[in-house]
């Protein structure tokens, strides 16, 4: 039996025991769903001996496989938003401990308690058992608990309690994020020599080293470069299709359009042909998980990271994404370029299509590789030539 079907049969068992039938056309999660919505979970089942985690666990159990977005539609989530999801949610609670408030049911939050731990959270008050306050957390960590305890209030018909992100900010704290990139993190603007790191991944692990070859070469993601279809591995192509790995399971087309493009498909081609049995850029005998670890632990022993180097693994996107910018006749806002380069309109397809080569679908999210351009001019920064450099 299917985890699906196994799903639906356990569904509809239990909404058979609360006196629900559930609509026939209705599969696995989304029998769960549609379970809780009908059914008051705090009368129905037994949870006044069960610890305030474990109602929790069953609450983001029944409801988070779906997002609540109305923009999105009643699309499922990925497990590991749903783990990160219940982690944020328990680690508030258990802070609600700390601070003194023992809640032991959940639709007991309210908007008082959200202010303390807003106030705890920025390192303007101290826990019970503490005698200094810790230092505050970042704002996009405040930000994703915000996020996942609103998400918890609307599954409990709360919805309010939990207020958009403006209505915290103080004047010490603005809780304000923001992910432009304020200055280059290419490996070549952090003056790391490719060919050496290369080098030495290879001699620890030569996937690995293929790896970095089709990162940079390809602006790949690491997930998307360890399940890169060899099969692609063919310089007589005009693209690569990159679907295994990607971000939320969009698939993109990546331009074949230089020698050195060319010429790492031709490197991964043989690499590929002395092990044909393996159809990915993984070690053989490890899963997903497994390679995805294996890689950041030659990393950080060959020194590719922000302590050592200064540069992550990411950065070679940046520098993928500087490279097509460039290659447009277009400088990157983070290497000096101007908002007055070139029109608006031309200005903004350039972006998207960087975007999109990346992986995305919003220009705006250009400006986390490439810097943003509305506080700059060309005047004031001198700026009279740009590089027409292909990619």
């Amino acid at each position: 039996m299917q985890a699906n079907e196994r799903k639906m049969v356990m569904a509809r068992s239990k909404a058979a025991e609360v006196n629900l039938t559930v609509p026939s056309t209705l599969t696995g999660d989304h029998c769960y769903a549609w379970m809780a919505k009908q059914m008051d979970m705090y009368g129905k089942l037994p949870f006044k001996a069960w610890s305030i985690h474990s109602r929790l666990k069953v609450i983001c159990g029944w409801y988070g496989g779906f997002r609540v977005s109305k923009k999105r539609g009643q699309r499922v989530v990925s497990h590991a938003t749903q783990d990160a999801r219940l982690n944020r949610i328990l680690i508030s609670f258990t802070d609600l401990w700390k601070l003194g408030f023992r809640i032991e049911e959940p639709r007991n939050l309210s908007g008082k308690h959200i202010d303390l731990l807003v106030q705890y959270w920025t390192g303007q008050m101290p826990a019970l058992k503490e005698t200094e306050t810790k230092a505050p957390l970042s704002p996009s960590t405040i930000q994703n608990r915000l996020s996942c305890l609103r998400t918890l209030c609307i599954w409990l018909d709360k919805t309010g309690v939990v207020k958009e992100t403006k209505f915290y900010a103080t004047q010490l704290h603005d809780l304000k994020r923001s992910g432009i990139a304020e200055c280059d993190k290419s490996w070549v603007g952090n003056d790391v020599d490719f060919d050496k790191v290369l080098a030495k991944a290879m001699a620890e692990q030569v996937e690995v080293g293929m790896q970095l070859l089709m990162i940079s070469a390809f602006g790949l993601r690491l997930k998307e470069s360890i399940c890169f279809e060899v099969r692609q591995a063919d310089p007589n192509r005009t693209s690569v299709w990159i679907q295994n790995g990607a971000k939320g399971g969009l698939g993109r087309e990546v331009p074949v359009t230089t020698d050195r493009q060319r010429e790492i498909l031709s490197i991964v081609r043989q690499f590929a042909m002395s092990r044909p049995r393996v159809k990915h850029l993984g070690p053989a005998d490890c899963s997903l998980l497994q390679s995805i670890n294996r890689s950041y632990a030659v990393f950080k022993k060959i020194g590719v990271n922000k302590k050592d180097s200064g540069v992550t693994v990411h950065g070679l996107r940046h520098q993928f994404a500087h490279q097509i910018m460039e290659g447009e006749g277009l400088t990157p806002p983070v290497k000096g370029g101007a908002r007055d380069q070139m029109p608006k309109e031309d200005r903004q397809a350039i972006e998207m299509m960087v975007s999109r080569v990346l992986g995305h679908s919003r220009t705006g999210i250009t400006a986390n590789y490439c810097g943003s351009s509305n506080a700059r001019s060309a005047e004031s920064l001198n700026i009279t030539s740009f590089n027409s450099k292909g990619y």
